[in-house]
């Protein structure tokens, strides 16, 4: 392993990114890691095609094609397995939305639904699915009414939030404007009871496990300013009833972590640039990166995520869904391999200047070129890469290699690095000295 290819280091400890592995493909639409990096689910939209289908579409011949299916797939990195949960035919419906409920090996599943009796209704409906693949229904609603699934990030919990009506009434109308209603339900899927949201408000999962629902009103001192307002879900009255406090670490999102780690992704173009592609690429460093560059996960593959223990980088790869592991290692440990192979680099490079030396020595009547002048445009026709004089200091001043005594003590220069530096010697060797 390259320490400065397959390492990234967050400042407090070090990963290892292991060789990719393939999940499942092609055509996934969405991966979604569990917040316990336990597993990570992938949904993809499947197609079987064979050999006599090809042989059909190059003949330009109509033959019998399987419908495709939309499939839910689970990975567990612990034993890089993966499940097929859920499987979807578009006659039966589409899978719109996955998330997993924290703490759990459960997901929240949204997807629209057709009726197995064509005169029936397109329904949306809301299920809890296992990694083992086993399914609870939790709610079904009409395809007009809007919803929104907000799942916890601290507890167990879900928010379905239903908008009864999608329109505002019209003006002059006598109809009122129909308030939100919220209900939320766990790994068991039984939902709780209605709770009505404030007007204009918006929901919030507090760390301690309490829905919060946030608004705005006037200010009464300043009527142009707008002041927050919270409310806390009341499940004796099933009301959300006003605070005069903020709930604690209240996100509607994900919790309020500092991170080791981040993921970019990055649209650079391709190393052949006569075909003219953009090329996406997915790097790691650490969320407050010092003096450690980005770590490459992967030269051609976009919508980079890293699982949240950082035990594997997933990412799409030409439609299909791939994973880098991770294994944490000693950060001294890390440090140490990095400085190695530093060195390692510094020493190579001083040793193809020491050889270029010596071979210009040698068809220059065994003289040594002089460091006074332009040394390093007479090396270059004995290099594959002139590159490698950068930060080289040539401090032999040349002249007859027959007067020199020792030439396995004779330096001809040194390229400087961290805690010393590479000496390469008039006999073609090269020491790492570190600095006193």
């Amino acid at each position: 392993m390259d320490p400065q290819r397959d390492f990234v280091a967050s400042g407090k400890s070090a990963f290892l990114m292991l060789p990719p592995e393939f999940v499942c493909g092609p055509k996934v639409q969405q991966m979604v890691w569990g917040n316990d990096g336990v597993h990570l689910a992938v949904l993809r939209r499947f197609e079987d095609i064979t050999t006599g289908m090809i042989k059909d579409l190059i003949a330009q011949q109509p033959g019998v094609r399987a419908e495709p299916e939309q499939q839910l797939i689970v990975w567990s990195p612990t034993n890089r397995k993966t499940t097929t949960v859920l499987r979807l035919k578009p006659s039966q419906g589409e899978i719109t939305e996955v998330s997993w409920i924290v703490g759990s090996s459960q997901m929240a599943v949204v997807g629209v639904f057709n009726p197995a009796n064509p005169s029936g209704e397109v329904t949306v409906g809301v299920m809890v699915v296992s990694s083992a693949g086993s399914t609870i229904p939790v709610a079904q609603f009409s395809v007009s009414e809007r919803y929104e699934v907000l799942p916890s990030p601290y507890k167990s919990q879900v928010a379905l939030v239903r908008f009864p009506n999608s329109n505002l009434p019209k003006a002059g109308s006598s109809e009122a404007i129909k308030p939100s209603i919220v209900r939320t339900f766990g790994t068991n899927g039984i939902l709780s009871p209605a709770f009505t949201m404030p007007e204009g408000s918006s929901l919030f999962w507090s760390s301690n496990g309490q829905l919060f629902a946030l608004g705005f009103e006037r200010d009464k001192s300043k009527p142009k300013k707008s002041v927050p307002v919270w409310y806390l879900a009341n499940k004796a009255s099933q009301k959300f009833e006003r605070v005069a406090t903020s709930p604690p670490d209240a996100s509607p999102n994900e919790p309020t972590i500092k991170h080791e780690l981040e993921i970019q992704n990055l649209n650079a173009k391709a190393a052949v640039k006569k075909i003219g592609v953009n090329a996406p690429i997915v790097v790691v460093q650490a969320e407050t990166p010092e003096e450690d560059a980005p770590t490459v996960v992967t030269t051609d593959g976009g919508e980079g995520q890293i699982s949240p223990t950082y035990n594997a980088i997933s990412y799409i790869y030409q439609g299909s869904a791939m994973v880098r592991p991770m294994v944490k290692v000693p950060l001294e440990a890390y440090k140490q391999a990095k400085l190695a192979a530093i060195r390692m680099k510094l020493m190579n490079q001083a040793k193809q200047v020491a050889l270029g030396l010596i071979m210009n020595m040698s068809d220059m009547d065994d003289n040594f070129v002089s460091n006074k002048g332009d040394w390093k445009t007479q090396l270059e026709p004995y290099m594959r890469d002139s590159s490698v004089f950068d930060g080289f200091n040539y401090t032999f001043g040349g002249g007859a290699s027959g007067k020199i005594n020792d030439p396995a003590n004779t330096q001809l220069g040194y390229l400087e690095g961290t805690g010393g530096r590479a000496v390469a010697y008039a006999d073609g060797h090269v020491k790492w000295i570190p600095n006193p």
